[in-house]
């Protein structure tokens, strides 16, 4: 049984929980709103596979601390599926840092908007050795001439595509994120 992390799984990742708890993972999410932990608890066959993770994610030490307890009880953190706004880079890089003090191999999937720079978001950030990273960028869909913002659906189908996609993948995109002007 693998124990993954998904950060954001409670809004537009929700379907990535449920379809990593009803694979019997262990899954540990990080949430604010015991209203939305219970929504996808719900909407999942194996709800004593998540863990909710109360924290806000700002609050480095506590989500840290949080971390180090969920690796305790569920065992070390195998994947990372990480939406984090870019205003909170510091909380990335404490989840690197914990999960990477595992002393273990690990995937981070780290989800970006579709404006942002791939290319300078890996600069800024320090990916040890033992981790494997991967980014899935979200776009938007493009109908009768006219662009619109992909659904939590559609977001979760896409991430869960780029998760099984071939490992020497760096980048995957889900809808489209060209052309910008649409």
């Amino acid at each position: 049984m693998k124990h993954v992390l998904v950060v954001g799984g409670t809004g537009m990742l929700a379907d990535v929980v449920s379809w990593y708890a009803n694979q019997s993972n262990y899954v540990s999410v990080i949430a604010r709103e015991e209203e939305k932990v219970k929504r996808i608890k719900h909407s999942t066959k194996q709800q004593k596979h998540i863990y909710p993770i109360y924290v806000n994610y700002r609050q480095i030490e506590k989500l840290e601390e949080q971390l180090k307890t969920a690796i305790l009880m569920l065992g070390l953190i195998q994947q990372v599926v990480a939406w984090v706004r870019s205003d909170a880079k510091e909380t990335l890089k404490s989840i690197i840092k914990v999960v990477t003090d595992q002393l273990s191999d690990w995937q981070l999937f780290h989800i970006i908007n579709s404006s942002a720079d791939s290319e300078r978001i890996k600069d800024y950030l320090y990916v040890p050795a033992n981790c494997q990273y991967r980014q899935i960028q979200l776009g938007f869909k493009v109908v009768s001439n006219y662009s619109r913002w992909l659904t939590n659906q559609e977001i979760s189908q896409g991430v869960i595509e780029g998760i099984q996609q071939e490992r020497n993948t760096m980048l995957h995109i889900v809808g489209q994120v060209e052309p910008s002007d649409k």
